[in-house]
C-alpha cells in the first residue's frame, strides 16, 4: 500500500491497480495519452461489446477512489497528485452515500440509450458497444443529462457533457474506477445481456425490395431511415426533401448564428450517412399524394411509388397576421439553415433587432446574436418569457437573467401594424428598428395529408406511428400523439421525440414491431450560461426550491411525477424523466430525498442493484 495525497485527502492505495505507480513509488499513466484520455475521445473496443462496469454496494467502501482514478485518468497527466491537488475533479463515476449506505455510478452503456437517441449534434455515439461523446461537437445542451435514467452524465469544467466511456486502454485492459477500487466492489466484466434491452429482427425473406419513401430529412426521417435498416437491409429507401443540403440538426441554428458551431459541424449524420444506408435522396417538393396508387407527385412533375410511406414534415413559422407587415424590408424566420445564412448575411454591430416571440426560438435567436446586435429587444403578447414550458417564477428568474445580460423585454404587449421599421404598438408606443425577427410560434406541416388521413392540431398517429391511412406513417413535429405525463394528445416538436418516432416508424414499416409510447414535453436548452431542464406537465402538488442561482419545481398526483423544472443546477434530471416515463408510483421509492436530491438512493436495494448491474 502507498499513502497518496490527492487535493486535501490522504488515501490508501493498492499497488498493482492498473499500475498507477512506478518502482519509486511515484503515480505514472503510461498510456493515458492525450489523446486517448481527452474529454470526449472514441475508444475503440475489440471483442467486448457487452462488456460493462457493474457495481456491488455491498463490497463499496465509500472511499472515493474510483472518483480520484477516474479523474486522474481523464486528465491525461503523469502524476496523480500533481494533477488533483487543489482542483475541482470531475470524474467520469460518481459515488452516491447516505446512512451507512454508498455505491458508485457510472454509464451503463445501454443497448438502447436514450443519450444516443436524444442528441441535438449526433455527436453521441455507439463505437463496439462504447457509448461514447464527441466533445467537440457538443455544444452543451444537456439533452443527454435530460434523458439518463441514471443520473451518470455530468457536465465537465469545459462545459461539455461526459460520462464513463469504458476506458479499457489502461496497462491491466481494466477501466480506471476498477483499477481503482480497493475492494472489487466495481467490476468490469462481460455478462448475458437483458433480452428486455434490446430487440434484433431477422432480415426479411428473400423476394422484391419493398419501396420505402420518406418525406422529410432532419431527426424524424433519419430515425426512420435507421429503424428500417435495422430489419430490412435490402428495402429500396428514398428520402425526399425540398432542402438542399445534407441532414442537418435544426436546434443548432442559433448555435451557428452565436459562431459556436460551423455549418459541417451542424450535420446530424456523416457525410457517408446516404450511402451506408443505401438511400436514394431526392431534393424537391412534394405537392400531392395519390394514396390510391401509392404515388406521390413532385412539383417538377416527377412521380415516385412507394409501398410504404412516412411524412416526417416538420413545422413551419407562424406569420402574425399584422397590418403593414408586408412593408418591412428586412424581416426574417429562423427554422431552417437558409433562413441562419439569410439572418447572419445582415447582422452588423450597430443595428437594432426587434423579436416577436419570447419563446425558444425567439430566446436562442436573440442569444446568436446578442454579440453583434447593437439591442435586441423581444416582444411577446404572453405576460412571461418561454410560456410554453417555464411557470411565472421560473419565468422571473431566467427573464432576468436575460436582462443582466443586455437583452430587453416587452410583455403583454402587442403589435397594432408596422409602418416601414417601425412597431406601431396598440397602446400608441413605437419602437424603432433595423432588423424583425418572426418567432412567434410554429405550425405542424399536415397539408399533405388532408383528406387522406386524421389531423388535429398535427397528424394523428398511434404507438406504431400509424396514421389512420393504410401503409402511411408519420412522426416527428408535424404529429400529435399521447403525452405519457397528461394522458392528453398534443404536438411535441422536439428533436428526441421526433428520433424515436421516426425509429420506430421505420422498424414497423418494415415489419417489425416497436411502439414509442413514452413521448412527453421535454426540452433541455441553455441561454448564455444559464440551463434550463424541463419535462412533463405542470399540474397537481408541487414541491419547490428557490436559491439565489438555481430553481427547481416538481409536480406530482395520483402517486405519479407529472412534470418538473430545473434552472441553473440540472445535473441528473433524467431520474426525474426516467420516473416520469416509467410511470414509478412514488410510494415505491424515497419521494422526500428524491425531491431533495435525484439519486439512485431513493429508489429500493433491489431496484438500485438493477439500475447497477449488481
Amino acid at each position: 500500500m502507498a499513502l497518496q495525497l490527492v487535493g486535501r485527502r490522504l488515501f490508501c492505495v493498492p499497488y498493482g491497480f492498473g499500475d498507477f505507480f512506478d518502482s519509486n513509488g511515484n503515480t505514472y499513466a503510461s498510456e493515458f495519452s492525450d489523446g486517448l484520455w481527452g474529454r470526449g475521445s472514441r475508444i475503440e473496443m475489440e471483442s467486448c461489446a457487452l462488456k460493462r462496469v457493474y457495481v456491488n454496494e455491498k463490497w463499496c467502501l465509500g472511499c472515493h477512489l474510483c472518483e480520484y482514478y477516474c479523474a486522474f485518468a481523464g486528465s491525461g497527466a503523469r502524476d496523480m497528485a500533481r494533477a488533483l491537488k487543489d482542483i475541482k475533479i470531475n470524474p467520469r463515476i460518481s459515488i452516491e452515500e447516505r446512512g451507512g449506505i454508498s455505491f458508485a455510478v457510472s454509464c451503463r452503456h445501454c443497448s438502447e440509450p436514450l443519450c444516443v437517441k436524444g442528441c441535438i449534434t449526433g455527436g453521441i455515439s455507439i463505437e463496439d458497444g462504447v457509448i461514447a461523446i464527441d466533445a467537440d461537437r457538443c455544444v452543451g445542451c444537456y439533452t443527454c443529462i435530460l434523458s439518463c435514467p441514471y443520473g451518470a452524465v455530468s457536465t465537465s469544467e469545459s462545459g461539455a457533457a461526459q460520462k464513463c466511456e469504458l476506458c479499457v486502454k489502461t496497462t491491466m485492459g481494466n477501466p480506471a474506477c476498477v483499477n481503482g477500487c480497493p475492494n472489487n466492489a466495481i467490476v468490469y466484466e462481460e455478462r448475458e445481456q437483458s433480452v428486455s434491452e434490446k430487440t434484433e429482427y431477422e432480415s426479411r425473406p428473400a423476394g422484391a425490395p419493398k419501396k420505402y419513401v420518406i418525406i422529410g430529412n432532419s431527426a424524424a426521417g433519419v430515425g426512420a431511415v435507421e429503424g428500417i435498416r435495422q430489419v430490412d437491409r435490402d428495402g429500396e429507401i428514398t428520402v425526399i426533401t425540398h432542402e438542399p443540403h445534407h441532414t442537418y440538426s435544426r436546434p443548432l441554428i442559433s448555435y451557428l448564428l452565436r459562431g459556436k458551431v460551423t455549418e459541417d459541424r451542424m450535420k446530424y449524420r456523416d457525410d457517408s450517412f446516404y450511402a451506408e444506408n443505401a438511400v436514394r435522396l431526392i431534393h424537391g417538393t412534394v405537392i400531392a399524394i395519390e394514396e390510391a396508387n401509392k404515388t406521390l407527385v413532385l412539383s417538377n412533375g416527377d412521380k415516385v411509388g412507394y409501398d410504404k410511406l412516412l411524412l416526417a414534415t416538420g413545422s413551419r413559422s407562424v406569420v402574425p397576421n399584422i397590418e403593414g407587415l408586408d412593408s418591412v424590408k428586412s424581416k426574417f424566420s429562423l427554422m431552417s439553415l437558409d433562413d441562419a445564412r439569410d439572418l447572419d448575411s445582415v447582422i452588423e454591430s450597430g443595428q437594432r433587432v426587434l423579436i416577436v416571440g419570447a419563446g425558444l426560438i425567439g430566446l436562442k435567436c436573440a442569444e446568436g446574436i446578442l454579440e453583434r446586435a447593437k439591442h435586441i429587444t423581444v416582444l411577446d403578447l404572453a405576460p412571461g418569457i418561454l410560456p410554453s414550458i417555464l411557470d411565472d417564477d421560473g419565468a422571473r428568474m431566467v427573464q432576468k437573467y436575460l436582462e443582466r445580460k443586455g437583452i430587453e423585454f416587452k410583455l403583454s404587449a402587442s403589435v397594432s401594424r408596422f409602418e416601414g421599421s417601425s412597431a406601431i404598438f396598440k397602446n400608441g408606443e413605437s419602437l424603432d428598428f433595423d432588423i424583425l425577427v418572426l418567432a412567434a410560434g410554429v405550425r405542424p406541416n399536415t397539408e399533405l395529408l388532408a383528406g387522406i388521413a386524421d389531423i388535429g392540431r398535427g397528424i394523428s398517429v398511434n404507438a406504431k406511428s400509424e396514421t389512420s391511412a393504410a401503409d402511411i406513417y408519420a412522426a416527428g413535429d408535424c404529429t400529435q400523439t399521447t403525452d405519457i405525463s397528461s394522458g392528453q394528445e398534443k404536438v411535441m416538436a422536439l428533436l428526441p421525440n421526433a428520433y424515436m418516432q421516426g425509429e420506430c416508424a421505420g422498424i414497423n414499416m418494415a415489419g417489425g414491431d416497436m411502439s414509442f409510447d413514452t413521448a412527453m414535453p421535454m426540452n433541455a436548452v441553455g441561454f448564455l450560461g444559464l440551463h434550463i431542464i424541463t419535462a412533463g406537465s405542470y399540474s397537481g402538488e408541487t414541491y419547490t426550491e428557490i436559491t439565489e442561482h438555481a430553481y427547481k419545481k416538481l409536480f406530482y398526483d395520483d402517486n405519479l411525477l407529472r412534470g418538473y423544472i430545473l434552472i441553473g443546477d440540472v445535473e441528473k434530471a433524467g431520474i426525474y424523466s426516467s420516473l416520469i416515463r416509467k410511470r414509478t408510483p412514488l410510494d415505491s421509492i424515497d419521494f422526500a430525498l428524491v425531491c431533495e436530491k435525484p439519486g439512485l438512493m431513493a429508489f429500493t436495494k433491489d431496484d438500485r442493484m438493477t439500475m447497477l448491474g449488481s
